[in-house]
């Protein structure tokens, strides 16, 4: 996940930029290396989908 700004990143799926406190995080439940930000509006679209976890608090992220 590329943070920008250091607090802000880009939602994975719309690419707009958002602040960390507006993200979730989609990661794959083995593998954490495979981070995907979503907005609000695309993680209720996309859901959680199989095989992955959702994390909604990604503020500790921030530089």
């Amino acid at each position: 996940m590329n943070i920008i700004d250091g607090d802000k990143t880009e939602c994975s799926r719309c690419e707009e930029i958002f602040p960390l406190s507006e993200v979730s995080v989609l990661e794959r439940t083995h593998n954490k290396d495979m981070e995907k930000p979503l907005c609000e509006e695309c993680l209720e679209a996309v859901g959680v989908p199989k095989g992955y976890e959702v994390e909604h608090d990604v503020t500790y992220l921030a530089r």
